[in-house]
Order: structure tokens, then C-alpha cells, then sequence
């Protein structure tokens, strides 16, 4: 796939990064309309620095480590209980919209653009890539849990494919679940068990384990925000281990939403950097997905 393209997978790639899941059944269905093929998702619905450890992010290399498992009974039930709030916690939301300024360093290139993304919560993200302050259109595109849609403007080329064909461009294959969350700034995935529980001064780390997937969440204790979140999995062809810091919390719509992202990837020995800055948010506004590929485009086209 040209790198033009590969604009508007770079959230997906991330995201996908993180998921050693394999989702999707079937392509999406698509129609004809005035002469272009149209796909079926218009609808609406109403309402740090790179590199930086998570122990310098924790700000208390001198505090020592209170671990679950050095604790006696009774210390170990307050602490589980404090903890599993924070885990089973959800954002409540029917539709999400944001756009973020964004940069993204990897596989051999630098790029910086602007994604204005639309999330119907578990059943359609969609997101539209500009670059040059918005002046120029590069990108579009829809992922529903079954499929995944691209379409490069400059190109004047386009991409459909169930979604777990996705690994014959990306690293990985992409989970929904799991690009939704990332968008929103939730844990990435919900699912597994927490085993362990930690204390670093103001910081409380939850260790949850799911298959090949290991997860280390840590919370603000003050607020209960989010502040990094560690990856570790084996993906079945190689290793992969990451990281994403959260920041710049602010109350949108009574919901507390970081703006500010940084993101650290290394997969199989190749490194991803990136970092989001949301300017704007909005929850539960009516929302349509609009989509559409030119039938002068070449779909699937190397």
C-alpha cells in the first residue's frame, strides 16, 4: 500500500499493534448510488516526551512498592476493592466525535496531519485525514467490527477488506473493541483477570492478564484518571511491547477525557512513535458516517 494511504491506517496500525485478537466475519455490504459504489454506513444517532518511563511518570522513584500479594488478608480486600472500580469503570456514550492534531514517526517516515474521528459506539468508526491545516483531503475511512474501508484521495485509490485481512497490510490485524478504546482513552481491552495490584505513592497499578496479553493500567489516586497504560503480548509471529501516557484531562460533557496522548511501540524490533492532541470533543451529538468510493477509483490496487 502507498504511504498516502497509510495516512489513515496510522490509527489503525497503533491500535492494532496492541491486539493479538482475530475478529470479523464478513465483508460489509455496499451498494451502487448515481454512479459511485457507496457504502452502507450513512446513519445518525443521538445522544510528554518520547521515551519517557513509567517510572519517572510516576514521580516517586523513592517511595517504595506496596504489592498485593505482600499484603495480609484484610489489607488485600481494601485494595482489591479500590481497584476493581477503577477496572470495571466504562465511559458512558452512544456517539464520540474529536479531532486531534497528530504526529507519527515510523517505518522509515515522519508525518504530521489532522484525523477528525466519529465513533457510534460498538458499531462504526469513522475517521477523515487532512493535511496542511486541513487544505488538503488525503484520506477516509469506516471500520465497522466486520470490515474496513479506505478511501485515498490523492491516490484515487481505495481499499475494502474484511477486518481480519488487515495483517496483510499492517502488523496486525485490528480489533474493533480495541481501536474504539484507544480513541476514547479507555483501557484497551477489558477482558482478562486482575492478578495483582500496586502502590507507587500516588499511583495505583492494576496487572491484568488475558491469554498471551498482559496489561498494566496505572491510575492517579487523586482523580482516578488514567495515566499510562503498558502492553506486553506475544502476537504468535514475534514480540510486541508498548506503552501510551495519558494527560490534559478535562471535563467534556461531565466526562473526563485526556486530549493529550503520547504512544510508544515496539514491534518485533521496529519502533512507532506517536503522539494525539485533541482541539475539539463532543459526546452524544447526531452524528452521520458518510462514505463513498468514486467508481473511476481502483479498489484494492497495489
Amino acid at each position: 500500500m502507498n504511504s498516502i494511504a497509510k495516512y489513515i491506517l496510522i490509527p489503525v496500525l497503533v491500535a492494532g499493534l496492541f491486539s493479538s485478537c482475530k475478529p470479523g466475519k464478513g465483508p460489509f455490504k455496499k451498494r451502487d448510488k448515481d454512479g459511485d459504489t457507496e457504502v452502507v454506513t450513512n446513519g445518525s444517532a443521538t445522544g510528554a516526551d518520547k521515551g519517557t518511563k513509567a517510572d519517572n511518570k510516576a514521580n516517586n522513584n523513592d517511595t517504595a512498592t506496596v504489592r498485593l500479594s505482600d499484603l495480609d488478608s484484610k489489607e488485600k480486600q481494601q485494595l482489591m476493592s479500590e481497584s476493581l472500580p477503577l477496572w470495571n469503570r466504562s465511559l458512558s456514550y452512544t456517539t464520540f466525535s474529536g479531532r486531534a492534531k497528530m504526529h507519527y514517526e515510523g517505518m522509515g517516515q515522519k508525518q504530521d496531519f489532522t484525523t477528525n474521528f466519529r465513533v457510534y459506539k460498538d458499531s462504526v468508526i469513522w475517521a477523515s485525514v487532512s493535511a496542511l491545516g486541513g487544505m488538503v483531503n488525503v484520506a477516509r475511512a469506516v471500520i465497522t467490527k466486520d470490515s474496513i474501508f479506505v478511501v485515498s484521495y490523492l491516490e484515487k485509490k481505495a481499499y475494502v477488506m474484511a477486518i481480519e485481512e488487515t495483517d496483510k497490510l499492517l502488523p496486525a490485524a485490528v480489533d474493533y473493541s480495541i481501536m474504539q478504546n484507544f480513541i476514547i482513552g479507555e483501557a484497551l481491552s477489558k477482558s482478562g483477570n486482575l492478578v495483582d495490584v500496586l502502590e507507587f505513592g500516588n499511583l495505583l497499578n492494576l496487572q491484568v492478564m488475558s491469554n498471551d496479553i498482559i496489561q498494566q493500567v496505572y491510575f492517579n489516586k487523586a482523580d482516578s484518571t488514567m495515566n499510562s497504560l503498558q502492553m506486553i503480548a506475544n502476537k504468535g509471529r514475534g514480540s510486541l511491547a508498548g506503552m501510551i501516557q495519558y494527560g490534559a484531562y478535562e471535563k467534556v460533557d461531565s466526562r473526563k477525557f485526556a486530549k493529550d496522548r503520547i504512544i510508544n511501540l515496539n514491534s518485533d524490533g521496529m519502533r512507532y512513535y506517536m503522539t494525539m492532541n485533541f482541539n475539539k470533543v463532543s459526546f452524544d451529538e447526531e452524528l452521520s458516517f458518510p462514505f463513498s468510493i468514486p467508481s473511476s477509483y481502483r479498489v484494492n490496487a497495489e
